[in-house]
This record gives structure tokens, C-alpha cells and sequence, in this order.
């Protein structure tokens, strides 16, 4: 999508784009200071489709900026592997302990061996929240097919414990008809 034909209308897209807040964009697209028109104008369609193509410009661009940083620094991930192996050397030689327990934490993270509890405390509101209509979908048939394997489970068990029948003179501890002290 190329600029927008209104001037203050680009000039409000690109100020959202770069993180300012809607009111301060208004402003800084030339327009008076309002409650609620800067809401009303990032509404219209033709604005927000400015201001997320702006922004998947934005990103883009700084996508490949990391990437020519690497690049130019030949940094990979198995080089900065062998640094933090060559690291936990060095520094369990020099009997620098704490250097050396980190550089071997950092190995284990990387290797997948340790769980990061942080993400582990999402919710789950706060986990669908973030999920699009696609992905919710595919979490429910997930969660119905393994409902339908647990109900499927259970009525096996209790097919099976039906059959069951206790030894002669076996009181079960639940039986009504048992004798009570």
C-alpha cells in the first residue's frame, strides 16, 4: 500500500508506527488536541492497514539489520556454543566457580535441558488470548479428542471392575451389607 493521498493522515500513521500514543500522534500529525477523534481516524480502515504495514516494514527492516550484524560478526550458533564450552573451561581452571556454573546453565538452556518456570505461569486466559481463531480451534479438537480417549478409558475401567467379584469371605469396606463394629 503506498502513502496515504492526506498528508496528516501518513503523518499519524507513521507517529502510531513509531510507538507514540494515539493522542500524541494526532497531535503530531498537525491536528488539534481531541479525546476522541485520534481513536475515531486509526479506526478507518485504510489507516490501520497504513499503520500495521508500517510497522511489518519497520520490523522487517531491523530483521535484517540483526541479520547483517551476524553476518559481519560470523556469529553462529554452534561459534557461540564452542565459546560458552571454551568459557566453562577457562573459567573452571582459574577456579572461578560462579563463571563457570553460568556458562554451563547457559549450555543447558541452549540444549533444552532446563524449563524457564517464567512462561510456565502463563494462564490459560492469558495463553488464549494471544492464540488466533485458527489456533483456538485446533486446541479444542485436541482437547475433544483426548476427552473422548479419557471417557474411553474410564468406561474400560469400569467394564472391567464389574467384573471383578471378591474372594469368599473378603469384606470390601464400602459393602452396605457389611457387619459394623
Amino acid at each position: 500500500m503506498p502513502a496515504l493521498h492526506n498528508q496528516r493522515h501518513e503523518a499519524f500513521a507513521r507517529a502510531v508506527a513509531e510507538g507514540k500514543s494515539l493522542a500524541s500522534a494526532y497531535a503530531a500529525a498537525g491536528y488539534r488536541r481531541h479525546a476522541a477523534n485520534p481513536t475515531r481516524l486509526k479506526g478507518r480502515r485504510e489507516i490501520d492497514e497504513r499503520i500495521r504495514e508500517i510497522e511489518a516494514t519497520q520490523q522487517l527492516v531491523q530483521e535484517k539489520a540483526v541479520e547483517r550484524a551476524i553476518d559481519a560478526a560470523a556469529i553462529t550458533r554452534a561459534g557461540v556454543l564452542q565459546m560458552l564450552i571454551e568459557d566453562h573451561s577457562l573459567a573452571r581452571e582459574k577456579g572461578q566457580i560462579g563463571a563457570a556454573i553460568r556458562a554451563a546453565e547457559l549450555l543447558g538452556k541452549e540444549l533444552g535441558m532446563f524449563v524457564d518456570r517464567r512462561h510456565l505461569d502463563v494462564s490459560f486466559e492469558q495463553r488464549l488470548a494471544t492464540m488466533t481463531p485458527e489456533q483456538r480451534m485446533e486446541l479444542a479438537r485436541d482437547m475433544a479428542v483426548k476427552m473422548k480417549e479419557q471417557v474411553a478409558r474410564y468406561r474400560e475401567i469400569e467394564g472391567q471392575a464389574s467384573e471383578v467379584t471378591p474372594d469368599e469371605g473378603e469384606v470390601r469396606a464400602n459393602d452396605p451389607d457389611r457387619p459394623r463394629d
